[in-house]
Protein backbone atom coordinates (compact mmCIF):
# COMPACT_ATOMS: atom_id res chain seq x y z
CA UNK A 1 0.00 0.00 0.00
CA UNK A 2 3.01 2.49 0.95
CA UNK A 3 4.07 2.17 -3.15
CA UNK A 4 0.70 3.62 -4.27
CA UNK A 5 1.41 6.47 -6.41
CA UNK A 6 -1.71 9.00 -5.56
CA UNK A 7 -2.43 11.82 -7.64
CA UNK A 8 -2.51 15.03 -5.18
CA UNK A 9 -4.24 18.02 -6.88
CA UNK A 10 -3.95 21.73 -5.82
CA UNK A 11 -5.71 21.87 -2.93
CA UNK A 12 -8.77 24.04 -4.09
CA UNK A 13 -9.41 21.34 -6.77
CA UNK A 14 -9.90 18.91 -3.54
CA UNK A 15 -12.13 20.56 -1.86
CA UNK A 16 -14.17 21.35 -5.24
CA UNK A 17 -13.83 17.90 -5.47
CA UNK A 18 -15.03 17.11 -1.94
CA UNK A 19 -17.73 19.53 -2.33
CA UNK A 20 -18.92 17.99 -5.50
CA UNK A 21 -19.27 14.51 -3.73
CA UNK A 22 -21.00 15.84 -1.12
CA UNK A 23 -23.58 17.62 -2.70
CA UNK A 24 -24.07 15.38 -5.19
CA UNK A 25 -24.79 12.05 -1.80
CA UNK A 26 -27.28 14.66 -0.71
CA UNK A 27 -29.25 14.59 -4.04
CA UNK A 28 -28.97 11.24 -3.71
CA UNK A 29 -30.09 10.84 -0.49
CA UNK A 30 -33.17 13.49 -1.33
CA UNK A 31 -34.20 11.20 -3.69
CA UNK A 32 -34.35 8.19 -2.23
CA UNK A 33 -35.89 10.05 0.75
CA UNK A 34 -39.13 11.41 -1.88
CA UNK A 35 -38.76 7.33 -2.83
CA UNK A 36 -39.88 6.34 0.81
CA UNK A 37 -42.27 8.73 1.62
CA UNK A 38 -44.19 7.98 -1.98
CA UNK A 39 -44.24 4.69 -1.42
CA UNK A 40 -45.47 4.94 2.43
CA UNK A 41 -48.31 6.97 1.16
CA UNK A 42 -50.11 4.49 -0.81
CA UNK A 43 -51.46 2.57 2.44
CA UNK A 44 -52.78 5.83 4.15
CA UNK A 45 -54.16 6.65 0.42
CA UNK A 46 -55.81 2.90 -0.15
CA UNK A 47 -57.57 3.03 3.68
CA UNK A 48 -58.87 6.36 2.85
CA UNK A 49 -60.13 5.55 -0.50
CA UNK A 50 -62.08 2.33 1.38
CA UNK A 51 -62.98 4.82 4.06
CA UNK A 52 -60.99 3.13 6.95
CA UNK A 53 -59.48 5.20 9.73
CA UNK A 54 -57.00 3.56 11.64
CA UNK A 55 -57.59 3.22 15.66
CA UNK A 56 -54.67 4.76 17.81
CA UNK A 57 -52.08 2.11 19.44
CA UNK A 58 -52.75 2.62 23.06
CA UNK A 59 -49.90 1.01 25.48
CA UNK A 60 -51.65 2.12 28.91
CA UNK A 61 -53.55 -1.13 30.94
CA UNK A 62 -56.87 -0.50 30.12
CA UNK A 63 -56.09 -1.38 26.30
CA UNK A 64 -54.60 -4.35 26.75
CA UNK A 65 -57.49 -5.77 29.71
CA UNK A 66 -60.50 -7.28 28.02
CA UNK A 67 -63.43 -9.75 28.39
CA UNK A 68 -63.55 -12.50 25.81
CA UNK A 69 -66.94 -14.77 25.42
CA UNK A 70 -65.91 -18.52 25.86
CA UNK A 71 -68.42 -18.92 22.54
CA UNK A 72 -66.02 -16.67 20.78
CA UNK A 73 -62.89 -19.28 21.33
CA UNK A 74 -64.35 -22.27 21.18
CA UNK A 75 -62.91 -24.02 18.01
CA UNK A 76 -59.98 -21.75 17.44
CA UNK A 77 -56.30 -21.07 19.52
CA UNK A 78 -56.76 -19.59 22.79
CA UNK A 79 -54.42 -16.35 21.84
CA UNK A 80 -55.00 -12.82 23.15
CA UNK A 81 -53.90 -11.14 20.30
CA UNK A 82 -56.84 -11.19 17.99
CA UNK A 83 -58.85 -10.07 20.85
CA UNK A 84 -56.78 -6.75 21.75
CA UNK A 85 -58.87 -3.42 21.64
CA UNK A 86 -56.57 -2.24 18.51
CA UNK A 87 -57.44 -5.49 16.43
CA UNK A 88 -60.76 -5.46 17.45
CA UNK A 89 -61.35 -1.97 16.51
CA UNK A 90 -59.34 -2.76 13.28
CA UNK A 91 -61.53 -4.97 12.21
CA UNK A 92 -65.04 -2.83 13.08
CA UNK A 93 -63.22 0.08 10.83
CA UNK A 94 -62.73 -2.53 8.24
CA UNK A 95 -66.84 -3.48 8.25
CA UNK A 96 -67.78 0.09 8.48
CA UNK A 97 -65.69 1.00 4.92
CA UNK A 98 -69.03 1.99 3.39
CA UNK A 99 -68.39 -0.38 0.35
CA UNK A 100 -69.70 -4.07 -0.02
CA UNK A 101 -68.26 -6.30 2.28
CA UNK A 102 -67.35 -10.19 1.41
CA UNK A 103 -65.27 -12.86 3.01
CA UNK A 104 -61.53 -13.45 1.02
CA UNK A 105 -62.44 -17.04 0.61
CA UNK A 106 -65.83 -16.08 -1.12
CA UNK A 107 -64.22 -14.08 -3.85
CA UNK A 108 -61.63 -17.10 -4.67
CA UNK A 109 -61.87 -19.23 -7.88
CA UNK A 110 -58.54 -21.46 -6.78
CA UNK A 111 -56.31 -21.88 -4.30
CA UNK A 112 -53.63 -23.99 -4.30
CA UNK A 113 -50.53 -24.83 -2.02
CA UNK A 114 -46.90 -25.08 -3.20
CA UNK A 115 -44.13 -27.97 -3.82
CA UNK A 116 -40.20 -27.44 -3.60
CA UNK A 117 -40.02 -30.39 -5.50
CA UNK A 118 -36.36 -32.15 -5.81
CA UNK A 119 -32.59 -31.16 -6.51
CA UNK A 120 -32.26 -30.15 -10.03
CA UNK A 121 -30.07 -32.47 -11.82
CA UNK A 122 -29.02 -32.48 -15.76
CA UNK A 123 -30.64 -36.48 -15.53
CA UNK A 124 -33.83 -36.28 -14.79
CA UNK A 125 -37.43 -38.05 -16.19
CA UNK A 126 -40.30 -36.83 -18.44
CA UNK A 127 -42.29 -36.70 -15.05
CA UNK A 128 -40.59 -33.45 -13.70
CA UNK A 129 -40.30 -30.47 -15.10
CA UNK A 130 -36.95 -28.15 -14.57
CA UNK A 131 -38.95 -24.43 -12.70
CA UNK A 132 -37.59 -21.72 -11.14
CA UNK A 133 -38.96 -21.69 -7.35
CA UNK A 134 -40.29 -18.73 -6.23
CA UNK A 135 -39.55 -18.83 -2.25
CA UNK A 136 -40.35 -16.02 0.60
CA UNK A 137 -36.78 -14.46 0.06
CA UNK A 138 -38.09 -13.50 -3.49
CA UNK A 139 -40.66 -11.20 -1.80
CA UNK A 140 -39.63 -7.64 -2.12
CA UNK A 141 -41.56 -5.14 0.67
CA UNK A 142 -41.01 -2.17 -1.39
CA UNK A 143 -42.66 -3.60 -5.20
CA UNK A 144 -43.86 -7.48 -5.87
CA UNK A 145 -40.80 -9.55 -6.65
CA UNK A 146 -37.17 -9.51 -7.05
CA UNK A 147 -36.01 -11.83 -9.05
CA UNK A 148 -32.07 -12.02 -8.55
CA UNK A 149 -30.10 -15.04 -11.25
CA UNK A 150 -27.17 -15.23 -8.89
CA UNK A 151 -29.71 -15.93 -5.98
CA UNK A 152 -33.23 -17.59 -7.32
CA UNK A 153 -33.15 -21.79 -7.33
CA UNK A 154 -34.42 -24.08 -9.53
CA UNK A 155 -36.03 -27.26 -8.93
CA UNK A 156 -37.33 -30.08 -10.71
CA UNK A 157 -41.12 -30.27 -10.07
CA UNK A 158 -43.34 -33.47 -10.71
CA UNK A 159 -45.06 -32.44 -14.40
CA UNK A 160 -49.04 -33.25 -12.50
CA UNK A 161 -48.51 -30.99 -9.55
CA UNK A 162 -47.54 -28.46 -12.07
CA UNK A 163 -51.23 -28.86 -13.26
CA UNK A 164 -52.70 -29.02 -10.13
CA UNK A 165 -50.45 -25.47 -9.17
CA UNK A 166 -51.96 -24.34 -12.63
CA UNK A 167 -50.34 -20.51 -12.77
CA UNK A 168 -51.95 -17.62 -14.38
CA UNK A 169 -51.38 -14.04 -14.80
CA UNK A 170 -52.42 -12.14 -11.76
CA UNK A 171 -52.57 -15.26 -9.26
CA UNK A 172 -51.48 -13.74 -5.98
CA UNK A 173 -48.70 -15.61 -3.97
CA UNK A 174 -49.53 -15.16 -0.33
CA UNK A 175 -46.02 -16.08 2.45
CA UNK A 176 -48.00 -18.82 4.98
CA UNK A 177 -44.20 -19.68 6.54
CA UNK A 178 -41.02 -17.90 7.59
CA UNK A 179 -41.31 -14.15 8.71
CA UNK A 180 -39.15 -12.39 11.70
CA UNK A 181 -39.34 -11.19 14.99
CA UNK A 182 -40.17 -8.00 13.51
CA UNK A 183 -41.51 -8.48 10.01
CA UNK A 184 -44.78 -10.66 10.57
CA UNK A 185 -45.48 -13.51 7.71
CA UNK A 186 -48.72 -12.63 5.28
CA UNK A 187 -46.58 -10.95 2.55
CA UNK A 188 -47.84 -11.14 -0.79
CA UNK A 189 -46.89 -11.00 -4.51
CA UNK A 190 -48.53 -10.78 -7.83
CA UNK A 191 -47.53 -12.74 -10.83
CA UNK A 192 -47.73 -10.04 -13.33
CA UNK A 193 -46.68 -9.81 -16.80
CA UNK A 194 -43.11 -8.70 -16.01
CA UNK A 195 -42.22 -12.28 -15.06
CA UNK A 196 -42.76 -13.35 -18.79
CA UNK A 197 -44.36 -16.75 -19.64
CA UNK A 198 -45.12 -18.76 -16.22
CA UNK A 199 -44.83 -22.11 -17.66
CA UNK A 200 -41.39 -22.32 -16.23
CA UNK A 201 -42.50 -20.86 -12.79
CA UNK A 202 -43.49 -22.83 -9.68
CA UNK A 203 -43.48 -21.33 -5.88
CA UNK A 204 -42.57 -22.98 -2.84
CA UNK A 205 -44.91 -25.28 0.21
CA UNK A 206 -44.15 -21.63 2.20
CA UNK A 207 -46.56 -20.12 -0.14
CA UNK A 208 -50.10 -20.06 -0.90
CA UNK A 209 -51.43 -19.30 -4.22
CA UNK A 210 -55.21 -17.66 -4.54
CA UNK A 211 -56.94 -16.77 -7.64
CA UNK A 212 -59.78 -13.80 -7.37
CA UNK A 213 -63.17 -14.07 -9.12
CA UNK A 214 -62.39 -10.86 -11.49
CA UNK A 215 -65.64 -10.16 -12.05
CA UNK A 216 -66.42 -9.44 -8.48
CA UNK A 217 -62.57 -7.72 -7.70
CA UNK A 218 -59.51 -6.48 -9.72
CA UNK A 219 -56.50 -8.87 -9.00
CA UNK A 220 -54.53 -5.97 -8.30
CA UNK A 221 -56.86 -4.21 -6.11
CA UNK A 222 -57.09 -7.00 -3.72
CA UNK A 223 -53.08 -7.52 -3.62
CA UNK A 224 -52.79 -3.84 -2.58
CA UNK A 225 -55.38 -4.13 -0.27
CA UNK A 226 -53.90 -6.92 1.32
CA UNK A 227 -50.54 -5.56 1.10
CA UNK A 228 -52.10 -2.73 3.31
CA UNK A 229 -53.85 -6.03 5.77
CA UNK A 230 -49.81 -6.84 6.17
CA UNK A 231 -48.51 -3.22 6.77
CA UNK A 232 -50.64 -2.50 8.94
CA UNK A 233 -50.52 -5.44 11.39
CA UNK A 234 -54.10 -7.49 10.79
CA UNK A 235 -51.96 -10.37 10.14
CA UNK A 236 -50.07 -9.97 12.69
CA UNK A 237 -53.42 -11.78 14.71
CA UNK A 238 -53.92 -14.76 12.02
CA UNK A 239 -50.32 -16.22 12.80
CA UNK A 240 -48.63 -18.68 14.72
CA UNK A 241 -45.42 -19.96 15.82
CA UNK A 242 -43.69 -23.02 16.17
CA UNK A 243 -39.93 -23.41 16.54
CA UNK A 244 -38.75 -20.53 15.40
CA UNK A 245 -40.89 -20.01 12.43
CA UNK A 246 -44.27 -17.70 11.79
CA UNK A 247 -46.93 -19.90 10.35
CA UNK A 248 -49.92 -17.90 8.73
CA UNK A 249 -53.47 -19.51 9.93
CA UNK A 250 -54.99 -20.05 5.98
CA UNK A 251 -58.41 -20.60 7.22
CA UNK A 252 -58.38 -17.41 9.12
CA UNK A 253 -56.66 -15.60 6.69
CA UNK A 254 -59.32 -16.92 3.90
CA UNK A 255 -61.90 -15.35 6.36
CA UNK A 256 -60.99 -11.95 6.43
CA UNK A 257 -63.47 -9.49 5.55
CA UNK A 258 -62.62 -7.45 1.95
CA UNK A 259 -64.24 -4.44 0.95
CA UNK A 260 -65.22 -4.53 -2.15
CA UNK A 261 -65.94 -0.97 -3.93
CA UNK A 262 -68.02 -1.03 -7.94
CA UNK A 263 -65.05 -2.33 -10.36
CA UNK A 264 -64.31 0.97 -11.92
CA UNK A 265 -63.31 2.59 -8.16
CA UNK A 266 -61.33 -0.40 -7.91
CA UNK A 267 -59.23 0.08 -11.52
CA UNK A 268 -58.85 4.27 -10.00
CA UNK A 269 -56.85 2.79 -6.97
CA UNK A 270 -55.46 0.63 -8.93
CA UNK A 271 -54.05 3.32 -11.57
CA UNK A 272 -53.13 6.10 -9.14
CA UNK A 273 -51.00 3.38 -6.94
CA UNK A 274 -49.38 2.32 -9.82
CA UNK A 275 -48.64 6.04 -10.71
CA UNK A 276 -47.07 6.82 -7.25
CA UNK A 277 -44.96 3.33 -7.32
CA UNK A 278 -43.60 3.97 -10.93
CA UNK A 279 -42.94 7.53 -9.65
CA UNK A 280 -41.22 5.96 -6.80
CA UNK A 281 -39.03 3.70 -8.79
CA UNK A 282 -37.82 6.31 -11.08
CA UNK A 283 -36.50 8.19 -8.30
CA UNK A 284 -34.61 5.30 -6.67
CA UNK A 285 -33.39 4.37 -10.19
CA UNK A 286 -31.99 8.17 -10.36
CA UNK A 287 -30.57 8.00 -7.21
CA UNK A 288 -28.67 4.90 -7.59
CA UNK A 289 -27.12 6.57 -10.94
CA UNK A 290 -26.36 9.73 -9.36
CA UNK A 291 -22.91 8.58 -7.95
CA UNK A 292 -21.89 6.42 -10.84
CA UNK A 293 -22.16 9.56 -12.72
CA UNK A 294 -20.45 11.60 -10.01
CA UNK A 295 -17.39 9.14 -9.62
CA UNK A 296 -16.90 9.39 -13.66
CA UNK A 297 -16.96 12.95 -13.31
CA UNK A 298 -14.60 12.74 -10.55
CA UNK A 299 -12.05 10.65 -12.75
CA UNK A 300 -12.69 12.90 -15.41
Amino acid sequence: IRKLKLPIPPIITQQAIVQFFNDTYHLKQQKESSARSLLAGIDNYLLQQLGITLPEKKNHLSSKTFIVNFNQLTGVRFDPKPFEKYYTDLQIAISNSGYKLNKLKNIITHLSSGDWGIDDSPVYSDDFERCLVIRSTEFDNEYNLMLDSKRVKYRLINREKLLKLDLQRNDILIEKSGGSPDQPVGRVAILDSSLGTLNKFCFSNFIHKIRCDQSKVDAEYLYFLLRSFHTIGLTETLQSQTNGIRNLMMKSYLDLTIPIPPLEKQSEIVAHINSVRQKAHQLQSEAAAILGNAKQEIEK
